[in-house]
């Protein structure tokens, strides 16, 4: 997700270092972590989520909620 947000703030504010305000305005204020992912993908390869059956499961901080794009 971070290389994602580096390429949109080159292209967007034209500097990669700048990544982190664009996801000023996410609902958690920030990206997700690679922690916060890997907790989710180990529930839904646990028997914890034995009755999860056709759902898309965003992590992202809120990303995609207010922009849509990530």
């Amino acid at each position: 997700m971070t290389t994602r947000l580096r390429r949109e703030a080159q292209a967007q504010l034209g500097n990669a270092g700048r990544w982190r305000e664009l996801t000023e305005g996410y609902v958690f204020g920030r990206a997700a972590i690679p922690r916060e992912i890997a907790c989710m993908a180990a529930f839904l390869a646990s028997d914890q989520s034995a009755c999860t059956t056709g759902m898309i499961v965003t992590v992202g901080g809120g990303g995609t909620g207010r922009h849509g794009r990530l």
